[in-house]
């Protein structure tokens, strides 16, 4: 259901914050979140999706907070969306929008805050 996936989301993100906050790996990280998601009953395909969505944006911003190297992130990324489920030929793509919407979120809400 559209209540169930917004709910997905947010939880997928903390769980997958929790998870770096606690040192875990790329695929671990996949892996948890993937597993949470199946939990809500979703099926296989939107669950790799949903999951990945939640673990790609909390890497990113994790990435950013701690100023890690992109090509490093990039490949840490890849690695949670192939254990989340997404299919290699897919994962590449998803990475990259991902990264490219988290951007445009951060420039938006930089824009907004007073300087």
């Amino acid at each position: 259901s559209v209540a169930t996936r917004a709910a997905a989301r947010p939880m997928a993100k903390a769980l997958v914050a929790w998870l770096l906050q606690n040192g875990a790996s790329a695929g671990e990280v996949g892996k948890a979140a993937r597993a949470a998601v199946d939990e809500l009953g979703f099926q296989a395909e939107e669950a790799a999706w949903v999951a990945a969505d939640g673990a790609l944006t909390a890497g990113l911003r994790r990435a950013a907070f701690e100023g890690l190297d992109p090509e490093d992130t990039a490949v840490w990324l890849r690695v949670a969306a192939l254990a989340c489920g997404v299919p290699e030929a897919r994962a590449t793509h998803l990475v990259a929008s991902t990264a490219a919407k988290e951007a445009a979120e951060h420039a938006a809400a930089a824009a907004l805050s007073p300087s």
